[in-house]
């Protein structure tokens, strides 16, 4: 718990809120890590998406529609394009819709690394699916 009070940004799986929190709920878990203190608080729910911990309330990001060929490194790549585009200048919103789309593109794709998209090739999969 101390380490969470130093974190400026955590993304976590979906089973980490509630191996942290005591709550039913995974609203109710994020709220308790956000009191922690943190600037940004994102849990990736994979195939459903994300959600996020913003002005005060759990916010969810679902994901795109793709035919998945490998998961493989799909939440690395979430986090570093997240990291990317919010460090850029984007808000939390669009940073994680960056990095929603970078996962999806990823999961085109066999290997961990095969699949990491150019930020061309980002920005006109958002375009061409939002």
């Amino acid at each position: 718990m101390a380490l969470l009070k130093r974190m400026d940004i955590v993304i976590t799986n979906a089973t980490y809120p509630f191996k942290i929190g005591e709550k039913e709920t995974l609203e109710e878990n994020m709220e308790l890590l956000a009191s922690y203190g943190m600037e940004v608080l994102i849990t990736t729910l994979g195939e459903k998406g994300s959600c996020a911990f913003i002005d005060g309330k759990v916010k969810y990001f679902p994901a795109y529609k793709i035919k998945t060929v490998d998961t493989t490194g799909a939440g690395d790549v979430f986090h570093g394009a997240f990291l990317a585009a919010y460090y850029r200048g984007f808000s939390i919103e669009e940073a994680i819709q960056y990095a929603t789309a970078v996962s999806a593109l990823k999961c085109l794709k066999i290997g961990g690394r095969n699949g990491i998209p150019s930020d061309e090739e980002v920005h006109k999969f958002i375009k061409e699916n939002n």
